[in-house]
């Protein structure tokens, strides 16, 4: 679907139209494509080390490499219409951008790599746990995706109780090569899996 966002300018004599995509809303957040105007609220995203933390071990996006090559990669799928890629998180309350999902094929194999990125302001909220379920159930009902996984740095431990609240069971041991080779736990969801918890909530319902 399709949104039209308005804003103004302080001065209130200036109005401009932002035409944005919205991929899925949840109960707060809504999931939009990126645009080309983003590249401001990744710098503030990616900038922060104890967000970065356990993405690339702490160190700073340089904003020439967002723009060149964190942003491109983002607008490539909504380019080619993809139903997978990279979305930016907003608040449904205030309109603010808290940072950012995916899910796209992973880097080995056929399976749906699931992850994201929030600020600290959206930490212990619940908004990654939303997040992640609905793009999970849009995955398996909608795309007839087989399985999803997702791979979690050793010590993170809010990613690694988001992922078990969203239905994933652990997997194995792995190395992550994007955080320096350190050691990771790989986290999957099949198609048996998903209906086995949507019997179980439909139950639980009744």
């Amino acid at each position: 679907m399709s949104r039209t966002l308005s804003s103004s300018i302080s001065s209130g004599i200036v109005v401009f139209l932002v035409v944005v995509k919205i991929h899925l809303e949840t109960e707060r957040l809504m999931l939009r494509e990126f645009t080309d105007n983003d590249a401001a609220l990744l710098g503030e995203l990616e900038q922060d080390p104890d967000v970065m933390l356990y993405i690339n071990g702490g160190a700073d996006t340089p904003m020439s490499e967002i723009v060149t090559h964190t942003l491109p990669i983002f607008l490539a799928y909504h380019k080619i219409g993809s139903e997978y890629g990279y979305w930016a998180a907003i608040d449904k309350r205030d309109g603010a951008f808290i940072g950012w999902f995916q899910f796209r094929l992973a880097p080995v194999g056929d399976d749906i790599e699931i992850g994201y990125c929030l600020k600290k302001s959206a930490w212990g909220k619940g908004y990654a746990t939303e997040g992640c379920r609905t793009l999970i159930n849009h995955g398996f009902t909608r795309l007839g995706v087989r399985r999803v996984v997702a791979t979690v740095v050793d010590g993170n431990v809010a990613s690694i109780r988001v992922l078990i609240k969203s239905g994933l069971r652990f997997d194995s041991f792995v190395q992550e090569p994007r955080c320096g080779g350190l050691s990771a736990r790989r986290f999957v969801m099949d198609a048996s899996d998903f209906d086995q918890l949507s019997h179980i909530a439909q139950t639980n319902d009744t």
